[in-house]
């Protein structure tokens, strides 16, 4: 009897513990959105910009993307942890940039006060930003 018992508890057990790991498993999946991959370039001014930070900002209920910059002013954006795109969507898109001899050097209209826009749709995005300074704006 004593035998029965214990094998009743234990295989309870491992039934509630199998019924965490699939529930959990299940919501995680359950709870992303569908992700476009988006990638491109940034420059400045015509030049590619290292290390600028790439965010994209839903305008759904959920969570936003990040990518930085390569020397080459490439960037690819990263859903969550190891998890590549950006939620399928329209987003407020923002770029900044410092290096050690200037701070902030993005203009406001490009990060903090953004006027760009992008629609993320299934599959492959890629978005180009040729940013333009205040300094270069007359010539063009």
């Amino acid at each position: 009897m004593m035998n029965l018992l214990n094998l009743c508890r234990s295989s309870s057990a491992a039934m509630a513990t199998a019924l965490v790991v699939v529930l959990s498993v299940g919501c995680e999946r359950n709870d992303r959105p569908s992700l476009g991959r988006v990638h491109g370039v940034v420059t400045v001014d015509g030049e590619p910009v290292e290390a600028a930070k790439v965010q994209f900002s839903p305008s759904a209920d959920v969570r936003g993307s990040m990518g930085v910059t390569d020397d080459e002013g490439r960037y690819e954006l990263v859903y969550i942890r190891d998890v590549l795109g950006a939620a399928e969507c329209e987003h407020t898109v923002r770029i900044s940039a410092e290096t050690e001899e200037r701070l902030e050097f993005i203009p406001a209209k490009y990060n903090t006060q953004s006027e760009l826009m992008r629609i993320v749709e299934p599959g492959e995005n890629e978005f180009n930003f040729q940013l333009i300074t205040a300094e270069n704006r007359d010539s063009d």
